[in-house]
């Protein structure tokens, strides 16, 4: 007796199947509400990992640590080894049947799913798909069998379409922060969900033949080991590493139809760069009408999705109530209904009930729920068809059913005067009235660094201004003590790792003056940063370096993030206005095109602000004399202009929509006043997580 690492139910719940680290499946029989062992199955010379029946009963399949699959057959009432399948050159770690039985999936911790075809009773491999690039851990097929999903520890999850008897990567879905460790489709097929290492669960939405991420399910502080969906598809059952198992209630019909209305209208409501202000208004005269239109069509999308998966069937339940002419029905939807069949027509209606046709049912929308309102039933024999009218009212408003959350539109900054010139330059002042809170934060460290004044490349004219204003909001808006800011001007390598540290040694200045699990860090750079021409990462720039030798000369962003990763801080906040890009510093030669290593691969409790992509300038906002990022940044956070939900608290993605609007921030005034495409990015797991909070 060992470990026992998979389970699996037959599809008519009387078979159990335990695979075992003894190297052993056992066979379980439900008889008179319990289960007994009748069999030990021993082929395997390693652990069984995974097990999976086929739809109807008549397979099981078996994969090992021994890098094989075993199939067994089900053949009065024993269970006997009939193939193996090699070819795997590590762990089998997941199996799973298409739902016809056609097709038997494989994924192993050789980062590859091997399909296998059953004819005329024997499997044979005839798909290797390789696209992960370290193991896969689970696979699952769809209800429909037209997807496969694979989960890896190349924190992915791949998406599989079956054409022409014909598995083909159709897409790969990136979020998880860690391995993914298991993954399994909702019993309609409208849902994926991803189990993984980060310790959360994504819900992916198939919709136009792509899956879409809606929701990220935290709840553990242990990664997932195994989810699975209830039947009726109403739960998500997790189990954990931490011991526990929790149970999530997917969304209702109800939030399906608010949300696809919710997302639409916000995105619909939103004025177009080249939309004139006085048709933006004429447009928005029309919102509620676009809202009854949204709902509509939303209704309509899932009324469709959910008409294309119900199995219609009859079965009369009990007798023909001869007196009021009725039978009472099972069909789906409805459950049970009374129809009225003459007494002349009822004989030959049950007679015939299992040739019976169902034409022309009228699913609605009412109360939460599908209901049936009415449906036809035609007997072949007699040429007779039968009305069902469930009587429902379906005539209403269809808003009225929902209560909707819309983004609000911001009247005030419309300008109805559209002859007025529009300057080049808003008139907002970052630097006068600013916030006031009551937020304190005593324990609170700071590392503020502008870089100015450069030796040997071009000065970054507006560093200090950025690093004097960014003090001042410390101090009066978020609540840091003046004596728990160090503040730098114009700073050497040397000064870097007496900040932070280097390699061989993490613990600096910073290091030193946090105290354990209870000091939030803040660092806020603006200069040059550059990327190394030998081995193409990123790194700031001192004043004194020459950038030909930055490898040398200049600090490396890998040991930055690796030190501050070190730090025991309740919470790290980075702001960074400086491109990587080498458009600033390589005046000589083409840009270099970097890849700095994801922060949040290191920063587990970390959120990282940057201000732009890695090819990209950060431009200055002259007229302003402050680096343009550095800018909105502030000026997010000044009279709560990023606190779109009016809750007067700022968080993080609050602050990141601000930045980054395409009409009001970073993007459009770097383009308009310089031409440059700046795009800021945002890094981090905890991106709801509060910056500041109002009075």
């Amino acid at each position: 007796m060992n470990d026992v690492r998979s389970v699996a139910f037959s599809s008519d719940g009387i078979y159990l199947a335990s695979g075992s680290w003894d190297n052993t499946v056992k066979i379980w029989e439900l008889a008179y509400s319990n289960f007994r062992e009748i069999q030990t199955l021993k082929a395997h010379s390693y652990a069984v990992y995974s097990l999976a029946f086929s739809t109807d009963g008549t397979y099981l399949a078996s994969g090992s640590r021994d890098n094989t699959i075993k199939i067994w057959e089900l053949s009065k009432s024993k269970f006997r080894e009939i193939q193996t399948l090699k070819g795997h050159t590590n762990d089998v770690r997941s199996v799973a049947f298409s739902s016809n039985g056609k097709y038997l999936a494989s994924g192993s911790w050789d980062n590859t799913v091997k399909i296998w075809e059953l004819s005329n009773k024997k499997f044979s491999e005839i798909q290797l798909l390789k696209g992960h690039s370290s193991y896969v851990n689970s696979i699952a097929i769809s209800p429909d069998g037209r997807y496969l999903a694979s989960g890896s520890c190349d924190n992915t999850v791949k998406i599989w379409e079956l054409s022409n008897n014909k598995f083909s990567e159709i897409q790969t879905l990136k979020g998880h922060m860690n391995d993914v460790r298991s993954v399994a489709f909702s019993s309609d097929g409208e849902y994926l969900a991803s189990g993984s290492g980060d310790n959360t669960v994504k819900i992916w939405e198939l919709s136009n033949k792509k899956f879409s991420e809606i929701q990220n399910l935290k709840g553990y502080t242990n990664d997932y080991r195994s989810i699975a969906f209830s039947l009726d598809g109403s739960y998500l059952a997790s189990g954990s590493g931490d011991n526990t198992v929790i149970i999530w209630e997917l969304p209702t019909i109800t939030e399906k139809i608010e949300n696809y209305v919710q997302k639409a209208i916000n995105k619909w409501q939103i004025k177009d760069e080249f939309e004139k202000t006085s048709d933006y208004l004429k447009r928005m005269e029309k919102r509620l009408e676009m809202i009854n239109k949204l709902t509509t069509e939303a209704i309509s999308y899932y009324k469709n999705k959910y008409e294309e998966k119900i199995d219609w069937y009859i079965e009369i339940s009990g007798s023909y109530d001869a007196d009021s002419e009725t039978f009472k029905l099972e069909i789906p939807v409805a459950d049970e209904i009374i129809l009225n069949v003459p007494i002349d027509y009822a004989p030959s209606f049950k007679k015939n009930i299992d040739i019976i046709g169902i034409n022309n049912p009228k699913i609605i929308y009412n109360k939460g729920k599908w209901v049936l309102a009415s449906v036809e039933f035609r007997n072949p024999i007699d040429n007779k068809t039968f009305l069902y009218d469930s009587q429902v009212i379906v005539t209403y408003d269809s808003v009225t059913e929902f209560t909707f959350t819309f983004e609000p539109i911001n009247w005030e900054e419309l300008i109805e005067d559209e002859t007025q010139e529009i300057s080049e330059i808003d008139e907002y002042k970052i630097n006068e009235d600013i916030p006031k809170t009551v937020n304190s934060n005593n324990n609170a460290i700071a590392v503020i660094i502008g870089n100015c004044d450069y030796q040997k490349i071009k000065d970054v004219e507006f560093a200090i201004n950025d690093a004097k204003l960014v003090k001042e909001y410390l101090q009066k808006t978020l609540g840091f003590k003046r004596g728990n800011i160090f503040y730098n001007e114009d700073i050497s390598k040397g000064d870097f790792e007496l900040l932070f540290g280097t390699k061989e040694n993490y613990k600096g200045q910073l290091y030193n003056t946090v105290k354990e699990n209870i000091s939030d860090v803040f660092v806020f750079y603006s200069g040059h940063g550059a990327p190394g021409l030998k081995d193409n990462k990123g790194y700031f720039v001192p004043v004194e370096c020459d950038p030909n030798y930055v490898e040398l000369q200049g600090y490396l962003l890998d040991t930055f993030y690796s030190n501050l990763s070190k730090i025991p801080a309740k919470s790290i906040t980075i702001i960074l206005d400086a491109c990587f890009s080498g458009v600033n510093i390589y005046e000589n030669i083409s840009p270099v095109v970097i890849k700095v290593e994801n922060p949040l691969i290191i920063l587990d409790n970390g959120i990282v602000l940057t201000s732009s992509k890695d090819t990209e300038v950060s431009t200055w906002y002259n007229e302003k004399k402050h680096s343009m990022f550095t800018y909105f940044f502030l000026k997010a956070i000044h009279n709560k202009n990023a606190d779109y939900d009016k809750d007067n608290k700022l968080t993080f993605a609050e602050i990141y929509r601000y930045v980054s609007d395409k009409t009001e921030g970073v993007p459009y005034y770097s383009r308009r006043i310089h031409g440059f495409e700046q795009h800021p990015q945002i890094f981090g797991q905890d991106k709801d997580r509060v910056l500041i909070e109002y009075e």
